[in-house]
């Protein structure tokens, strides 16, 4: 996610946080969209 504003990646990440809260993704769906919210985090 290099390059993208802040408030940006925040909003994705309440998208992502969102989406794995619901629990309705398969565990690979899941495990991709945590990684990603990582990433833009900087904590993987």
């Amino acid at each position: 996610m290099a390059g993208v504003k802040f408030e940006q990646a925040m909003a994705r990440l309440e998208v992502i946080v969102g989406e794995l809260e619901k629990g309705d993704l398969p565990l690979d769906e899941s495990l991709k969209i945590f990684e990603e919210g990582s990433d833009s985090q900087g904590i993987v």
